[in-house]
């Protein structure tokens, strides 16, 4: 029905339970028919949310990234991202910029994205080792969610530097932001 072998027995467990529970006795053709549109559904809504939780739950984990910066300092990316795209004060913090970019993630005022590098071996794909999604399978996964895009060529982050890029446009930043962020600032 399109769900893959995770979910199909998911969806498996779901129906058999709830056939447990409304029926008592051996389980015939009738009941498995009955069976058979609520199983469509199901498998639909695995296939869709499949994906979309994925790219989520890879974006959410860049987010929740913490970086150890000068002086002992802990800031999630989210945070410095916030403060950068803002242009706001972050407590014991000097510049969320550089201390982005020393990770290999880049605020690009121009283009109101921020820029994520790609490759197995960036900064960036550091964060995500011993994840599913290492070696730079967070590329894949990001670009799964709308919105998101990645360039063809390398993008220019100073007169000296280019960078090939997953650009993530800072609306999507700024609609993640949490209330225990905004205490920070």
């Amino acid at each position: 029905e399109g769900a893959d072998a995770r979910q199909a027995d998911t969806i498996a467990t779901i129906l058999a339970g709830r056939d447990l529970v409304l029926f008592d006795g051996k389980v015939d053709q009738s009941r498995l028919n009955e069976l058979r549109p609520i199983l469509g559904v199901m498998a639909g809504d695995a296939e869709d949310s499949g994906a979309a939780s994925e790219a989520d739950n890879a974006f959410d984990f860049l987010l929740s990234s913490l970086l150890k910066l000068d002086r002992g300092v802990r800031r999630t990316i989210r945070e410095l991202l916030m403060a950068a795209i803002d242009q706001a004060a972050i407590l014991e913090v000097d510049d969320p910029t550089a201390a982005l970019s020393r990770v290999g993630i880049y605020v690009l005022p121009a283009k109101k994205s921020i820029g994520v590098r790609v490759g197995r071996t960036s900064q960036v794909a550091g964060l995500f080792a011993g994840t599913k999604w290492q070696n730079g399978a967070h590329v894949s996964a990001l670009l799964k969610i709308e919105g998101v895009s990645r360039p063809n060529g390398a993008s220019r982050v100073s007169p000296n530097q280019q960078h090939r890029f997953v650009l993530i446009p800072n609306s999507l930043i700024l609609n993640t932001s949490t209330e225990s962020d905004d205490d920070l600032y």
